[in-house]
């Protein structure tokens, strides 16, 4: 999923905040329990109201693209 967020990310930089969670460092074990993170990949989003939604697999850059966009993210 990282090449793909790689790809489509500097469209949406200014605009959208990233950051990447560990998965394998367990001091991220709180965080990943806090936000329901089971299978990897997840990309969790966030608007500016603080509501989440989330997308588990891989997705194509279009595909990532519109779900940011469908949330409000980017332009």
């Amino acid at each position: 999923m990282m090449k793909v967020v790689d790809q489509v990310y500097p469209e949406f930089a200014g605009q959208v905040t990233l950051v990447d969670v560990d998965v394998y460092d367990d001091a991220n074990g709180p965080l990943m329990q806090k936000l329901g993170l089971r299978y990897i990949p997840t990309v969790v989003v966030f608007n500016k109201e603080g509501q989440s939604a989330q997308n588990v697999g891989l997705m194509q850059p279009d595909a990532f693209r519109t779900f940011l966009r469908q949330r409000g993210l980017g332009g």
